[in-house]
């Protein structure tokens, strides 16, 4: 599993994830805030249609079920600004040609949208975010690949949209695992704050069922603690 809480000094890097400026874009750190530790902040350069693109590699993944994709995130400003986040093959300014997304546009609706050769479709509700607000959006694939659901909750847990796909999923595209944000003006400003990116491929549970025949005939103390251990790679499953 591939996530990352931007511990580690966010200009050089997202790891495990790769910092892909758009348009001599970037990203640079920025201070926690409470119950937001490890901050990246991504910033447009002087040009137009700048920004940045943080996650792996163009061709990453291809979907086959159960993939997951998680997001924490605010924007200060949304006017000229474009977002993408989940699973695509955006790495500009341009529309995905193949993927399963959220975008935001720069009203701040957001709208779920899959993709398969530039035939796309969107969700038929939309969510409008506020700005320098905390949300965390997911992109889930279901077991079978054959329907994406599409959420946004608030810091508390509480669901503030969610809506599902089930037609243009591209299954067998080569794919990134990535979230972009860009404007279409010229200036350095922030455009967004982004806490946590992940977990991308396997939901927790997946990962703990890998071990299940191991951990059989093992006393059911000894069990749980060994659980504990190894969910998430010891670390707790954000907003699972």
């Amino acid at each position: 599993m591939l996530w990352s809480d931007f511990i580690s000094n966010s200009n050089v890097s997202g790891a495990p994830f790769q910092n892909q400026p758009i348009a001599s874009g970037g990203i640079n750190s920025q201070a926690s805030e409470a119950n937001h530790p490890g901050i990246t902040r991504i910033v447009s350069s002087a040009g137009g249609n700048s920004g940045d693109t943080i996650g792996s590699f163009v061709s990453a993944i291809c979907l086959n079920g159960t993939e997951v994709f998680e997001a924490i995130f605010k924007i200060p400003a949304l006017t000229n600004t474009t977002t993408r986040m989940g699973f695509h093959d955006s790495t500009n300014q341009s529309d995905a040609a193949n993927g399963c997304y959220i975008e935001i546009a720069s009203t701040g609706v957001a709208t779920g949208k899959t993709a398969t050769s530039s035939n796309r479709s969107s969700t038929g509700t939309t969510y409008t975010i506020s700005t320098n607000t905390w949300y965390n959006a997911k992109v889930t694939v279901n077991s079978a690949g054959t329907l994406i659901t599409f959420a946004i909750y608030d810091m508390s847990g509480t669901l503030l949209w969610s809506d599902t796909l089930a037609t243009n999923i591209p299954l067998a595209v080569n794919l990134h695992i990535a979230l972009n944000i860009t404007t279409s003006v010229g200036g350095v400003v922030d455009l967004m704050y982004l806490d946590y990116i992940g977990p991308p491929i396997r939901t927790c549970s997946r990962r703990i069922d890998k071990y299940r025949n191991v951990l059989q005939g093992l006393t059911l103390t000894l069990m749980l603690q060994i659980i504990e251990t190894i969910k998430c790679g010891g670390t707790q499953c954000r907003g699972i």
